[in-house]
């Protein structure tokens, strides 16, 4: 068999392979998909079968990552300059500067009430974060409203302790 009737084949079967509409549909979906797609279909056409599926699949896992590790933090402030702080996705080191900066935005000396129920994840750092801010707003005058039950769930280390039959009757910060 000729090598250029073999080459024909394969660039016949990659060309029904690129599904327009499903391109559209993924556009409607979400940008990072389609930009995955078009990086997979061009590292297959640059290079070699096995170099494009390893980089969509570099590319998905990057993107995995990334929605994990994503932290919203939103602030609300009443007319008396009371807040409320509500947190959702992954609390991790990497969020750490967005978590500080949003608490030491707050103004001092009033409510502030922190909603972590939205996490799916809390690291330790964020934890002790979490814990100084209250310390330290209390010391200025405010009060702080933490779920701390909560927040001793999502911590690992208190997970440890409760498994091992340990109880922690703690029910805030000293």
């Amino acid at each position: 068999i000729p090598t250029a009737a073999l080459a024909a084949i394969l660039v016949y079967i990659g060309v029904k392979l690129v599904d327009l509409k499903v391109i559209a549909s993924l556009r409607q979906f979400s940008r990072w998909e389609v930009s995955i797609y078009l990086v997979t279909l061009c590292t297959i056409v640059a290079f070699d079968l096995l170099t494009g599926v390893i980089a969509g699949l570099a590319l998905s896992v990057f993107r995995v990552i990334l929605s994990l590790a994503h932290l919203d933090v939103r602030v609300d402030t009443d007319s008396y300059g009371n807040s409320q702080v509500t947190f959702r996705g992954a609390a991790t080191f990497l969020s750490l500067p967005k978590l500080s900066a949003a608490l030491e935005g707050l103004e001092r000396g009033k409510e502030v009430s922190l909603h972590i129920d939205g996490l799916m994840y809390l690291d330790h750092a964020c934890k002790e974060s979490l814990e100084e801010f209250a310390r330290l707003y209390e010391r200025q005058g405010g009060n702080v409203h933490l779920e701390w039950q909560r927040l001793a769930t999502l911590s690992r280390e208190k997970r440890l302790k409760l498994h091992a039959g340990e109880s922690d009757h703690r029910s805030e910060v000293a």
